[in-house]
């Protein structure tokens, strides 16, 4: 592992850290951290602990016995970054910020997309709820897409069937009228030729 200083989510979902790759070892080798365990780099990458090279090995081999010593402290990540308020976003509760991301993807997307902006650099969870809302975004489109076209031909062919009878039907009644000497005028017909009779 070339990274020196790492953060892990621990099971509250609260952001731990920074912790230097011995220590993330003693971790993963005690149970504290799992395979699915949320890890991050000082860069902000994150991904789940069995994925990180060097990591894996440690997840897949280790059996040491439950520890019953003091692992070194480990400071919340909140109390030394994302925002100017200690542990918030913009004054909020990360959680609360999270959630008003996926309201205004519900209601008015451009106001997901300003505040992922604001806070996908300052905690890495805003990022990844923000990908989460845009991928979903993009997703409805292509859906709506497909819908109007399937809604387009479905409507098209029942346009096309009315037309067929109705010509069938029109046909036959001005046949019959004028077997018995009258004129007959097609119902909704546009008058591109004008007549005598009205």
């Amino acid at each position: 592992m070339i990274m020196t200083n790492w953060y892990y989510y621990d099971q509250t979902g609260q952001k731990c850290g920074p912790i230097d790759s011995q220590t993330l070892k003693t971790l993963v080798q005690h149970g504290i951290i799992t395979n699915n365990t949320i890890v991050e780099t000082e860069t902000g990458k994150s991904d789940k602990a069995e994925n990180v090279k060097g990591l894996d090995f440690l997840l897949h081999t280790s059996s040491a016995p439950p520890i019953y010593f003091d692992l070194p402290a480990v400071t919340p990540s909140s109390q030394v970054q994302n925002s100017s308020v200690e542990g918030t976003l913009l004054g909020m509760e990360p959680n609360d910020y999270f959630m008003l991301m996926h309201l205004a993807g519900f209601v008015f997307f451009p106001a997901a997309i300003v505040l992922w902006a604001i806070a996908k650099d300052k905690d890495s969870r805003a990022d990844i709820h923000g990908k989460h809302i845009f991928n979903w975004l993009l997703s409805l489109l292509i859906y709506e897409v497909i819908g109007y076209i399937l809604y387009l031909i479905i409507i098209s062919f029942f346009v096309i069937m009315a037309q067929g009878v109705c010509s069938l039907v029109f046909s036959i009644l001005a046949a019959v009228k004028a077997s018995k000497g009258e004129i007959w005028k097609y119902p909704y017909s546009i008058k591109f030729f004008s007549t005598n009779i009205p």
